[in-house]
C-alpha cells in the first residue's frame, strides 16, 4: 500500500469556477420541437440545457445524445439500480453521498483503501447507483455534484483502464454537466502514469474542474482544508478530514490482517 509520502507532487490542476454556456428560451424551444411526445415527457428543460451546454450549443448533437441517454435509461433503468456487491457485503465499495456543499450540491466521498470489491461490473453499477442517489438528493435548481476521491490505497490492482474508461464513457454520455468540482486526494506516484494515459480522453471542460490535493496523516493539511472549504462548510470539511484519518487506520489494520 502506498504511504502518504508517496503522492506525486507533479499532479497539480488549478481549481476554477467554470462558466456555463447560457442556453436561451429560443434554443430550448427549438430542441423541444424536435422531440417526440414520449421523449418530451422524459426530457425536461434542465436536461435539455445540460446537453446543449455539453455539445457547445450544437442542437443536432444534443438531440442525438439525449436520445441515446433516453434509450440507455430505458434499457438499464439506472434509477432502479442497486449495487448487488454491497447487498452481499456492505464493505464492497466506499463511494457515497455524504453532505451538501455551500451551493446545496450533493457531495460524494469515495476512498480506495477500504473497498473489498474491484470487479468492473460491480464497480460500474455502484458508481451509477451513487450518481442516481446524488441526483435524488438535489434541491430545485441544483443539477451538479462535488466529488472527493481519496486515492489512498491505490496500487497495481487498481490499474485497470477498463474501469476508468467505463466511468468516462458513462459520465460523459449520460451524466454531462453533472460534475461541478472533483478533488483527487493523495494520488500516489503510481497513479501518475495511469492519469497521463487516460487524461487525453478527458475533455478540457472536465479537466478544468479537477484539483489534486494531499492529505498527511501526521498533520499539516491546511492547504487541503482550505481547498475543500471553497465548496464545503467547516463541519463537512472537519468530518471529511476525520474520515480520511480513520480510513488510513482501517486500511492499516486490513493490511496487517492479510499478512
Amino acid at each position: 500500500m502506498p504511504e502518504d509520502g508517496d503522492e506525486d507532487p507533479t499532479l497539480q490542476v488549478e481549481v476554477r469556477q467554470n462558466s456555463k454556456l447560457v442556453v436561451d428560451e429560443d434554443a430550448l424551444a427549438s430542441l423541444a420541437a424536435q422531440l417526440t411526445e414520449e421523449e418530451a415527457q422524459r426530457c425536461d428543460a434542465s436536461m435539455m440545457r445540460r446537453y446543449i451546454r455539453a455539445c457547445g450549443g450544437d442542437q443536432k448533437q444534443a438531440l442525438r445524445r439525449i436520445r441515446d441517454t433516453l434509450a440507455w435509461f430505458e434499457a438499464e433503468r439506472p434509477d432502479h439500480l442497486h449495487c448487488r456487491a454491497c447487498a452481499r457485503d456492505p464493505k464492497s465499495h466506499y463511494m457515497q453521498v455524504v453532505a451538501w456543499d455551500r451551493g446545496r450540491r450533493p457531495t460524494i466521498y469515495s476512498c480506495l483503501s477500504i473497498p473489498t470489491c474491484r470487479t468492473m461490473e460491480d464497480t460500474r453499477a455502484h458508481m451509477i447507483a451513487t450518481f442516481q442517489q446524488a441526483i435524488a438528493c438535489m434541491a430545485g435548481g441544483v443539477e451538479d455534484w462535488v466529488w472527493v476521491l481519496d486515492m489512498h490505497g491505490f496500487g497495481l490492482r487498481d490499474i485497470d483502464p477498463r474501469i476508468a474508461f467505463a466511468f468516462l464513457k458513462v459520465s460523459a454520455a449520460h451524466y454531462p454537466e453533472r460534475l461541478a468540482q472533483a478533488y483527487i486526494v493523495s494520488a500516489p506516484r503510481i497513479f501518475s502514469t495511469f492519469w497521463h494515459s487516460i487524461s487525453p480522453f478527458i475533455d478540457a471542460k472536465t479537466k478544468a474542474k479537477i484539483h489534486f490535493g494531499h492529505y498527511n496523516k501526521h498533520g499539516g493539511n491546511e492547504k487541503l482544508r482550505a481547498a475543500l472549504c471553497k465548496n464545503m462548510d467547516d463541519e463537512t470539511v472537519h468530518w471529511m478530514m476525520e474520515e480520511m484519518a480513520e480510513n488510513r487506520i482501517k486500511a492499516g489494520w486490513q493490511t496487517l490482517q492479510r499478512r
